[in-house]
């Protein structure tokens, strides 16, 4: 007759798996929000920049940025309205909009995976032009 002489693992699989669940619920799956500081001087006077407010604005707005099956050219989708031209039709709708929201709203940036990092710092470009203070990104999409 021979003997198990081993370890028990039965108490170290239950532990590794009450760190797995967690860990797992600890997790933040939302997506995370990356602010970059716009250093706007017209409200302070020019050089003088306050530390950001690291507060969560109370309004949410997400603009999505898509690239065209067809044509390849980016279409962004802000505040229920589908933009073709960047250029054009995008800086009149944000000035528009920044206009009619209160000074606290978050503009979210989401792109898709398909489109390309300068439409990206465009739409970004866009929003500081149109005055947004808090101007975030958010993981791309598949």
């Amino acid at each position: 007759m021979s003997a198990n002489t081993g370890p028990n693992m039965t108490p170290m699989v239950d532990i590794v798996m009450c760190l797995l669940i967690f860990c797992m619920l600890t997790m933040d799956i939302t997506g995370s929000h990356t602010f970059l500081e716009s250093k706007l001087a017209a409200e302070k006077g020019p050089g003088i920049v306050d530390k950001p407010d690291l507060k969560a604005p109370a309004v949410t707005s997400r603009i999505e940025i898509r690239s065209d099956p067809q044509t390849h050219q980016p279409v962004v989708l802000a505040f229920g309205q589908v933009i073709r031209n960047l250029d054009r039709d995008l800086p009149e709708i944000l000035v528009q909009k920044q206009a009619d929201m209160s000074a606290d709203v978050q503009i979210v940036i989401q792109p898709h995976s398909d489109v390309h990092y300068q439409d990206v710092i465009t739409v970004y470009d866009q929003c500081i032009k149109a005055q947004f203070k808090n101007v975030a990104f958010m993981m791309p999409l598949p």
